[in-house]
């Protein structure tokens, strides 16, 4: 009997950093995006949404504040 293999494509993931304010959150994300790390990273003030494309694919970057309540 073969053995059953499939391939699932993931259209849609969301991934929370969590972390005290100003330990560097937004620019872990950023090192992610970008492939590098910034020394100097500038603190978020309001949400910011970009799109980029991580290996061919369209990404969407969400970020908001640290004290940003759901």
């Amino acid at each position: 009997m073969q053995p059953y293999t499939a391939c699932v494509q993931i259209n849609r993931v969301k991934i929370l950093v969590c972390g005290d304010k100003g330990v560097g959150k937004t620019a872990l994300i950023h090192a992610f995006r970008d492939d590098h790390y910034t020394e100097d990273p500038v603190e978020t003030k309001e949400m910011v949404c970009r799109i980029h494309y991580v290996q061919d694919q369209r990404t969407l970057f969400q970020v908001t504040r640290a004290n940003h309540r759901y």
